[in-house]
């Protein structure tokens, strides 16, 4: 977000510190272009954070791309990464660091510009759901059964309906453990068309919303909709 005439204000998380905010020049120079194009959405990068107390606002030196983690080129992928951007950004607002949750990130991420197209159309798909184990809010699949309802609400299979709306009926309650059984080196083997995936991103939105935070009013959202065919 541009911050002044000089500065912009990237924001990105930490293994360290969690969510951070961090102060870049904004002009036209060779470094700020390079500095930018490392910041762009899920880009990976490190450096040397200057933090003074009192100041939410940090500067950085020697940026430089994290070693082994390109960004992404592909047009699928950038609009994979500028959603998941999106979402982390909402998710973690309120979150501390934690090192577990950093290393998930910072692997998965990390891999994305060594995937085939088929992989990154069910990306985001796959980081949502790993997303609730950290989060606190991942569905319980011990009782899970072909056949068996999902309430949403509890977060939990039942042999009968639940009393409430909040529940997926047995076709759509095994959507559930098709997500958890979702890993990178499957991605490309689950073949799911643009209605199935967004049936599968709405199923997902409505849970977040129970139990951590609304995820519908995300910018990216309708774009992450329309591109998968």
């Amino acid at each position: 977000m541009r911050h002044s005439d000089s500065t912009s204000i990237v924001t990105a998380w930490s293994r360290e510190r969690g969510r951070i905010a961090i102060a870049v020049n904004a002009g036209a120079s060779r470094e700020a272009r390079r500095r930018r194009a490392l910041m762009m959405p899920l880009g990976m990068f490190e450096g040397i954070g200057h933090f003074k107390p009192g100041e939410d606002i940090c500067r950085m030196s020697d940026v430089r791309l994290t070693p082994g983690a390109p960004p992404v080129q592909s047009a699928v992928g950038s609009v994979v990464a500028m959603f998941l951007a999106d979402f982390l950004a909402t998710v973690l607002r309120d979150t501390p660091p934690d090192p577990a949750m950093s290393d998930f990130l910072f692997s998965e991420i990390g891999s994305m510009s060594s995937l085939p197209e088929a992989a990154l159309a069910n990306f985001h798909l796959m980081i949502i759901y790993r997303m609730g184990h950290f989060l606190g809010i991942e569905p319980d699949l011990s009782d899970y059964a072909p056949g068996r309802w999902f309430d949403m609400r509890e977060a939990r299979f039942t042999a009968a309906p639940p009393l409430h709306r909040q529940a997926l009926d047995p076709d759509r309650a095994r959507i559930v453990a098709l997500l958890s059984r979702l890993r990178r080196r499957n991605l490309a083997r689950v073949r799911l068309s643009r209605a199935d995936r967004n049936t599968l991103l709405d199923h997902m939105l409505d849970y977040y919303a129970l139990h951590h935070t609304s995820l519908s009013t995300l910018a990216s959202l309708p774009i992450v909709r329309e591109i998968f065919t």
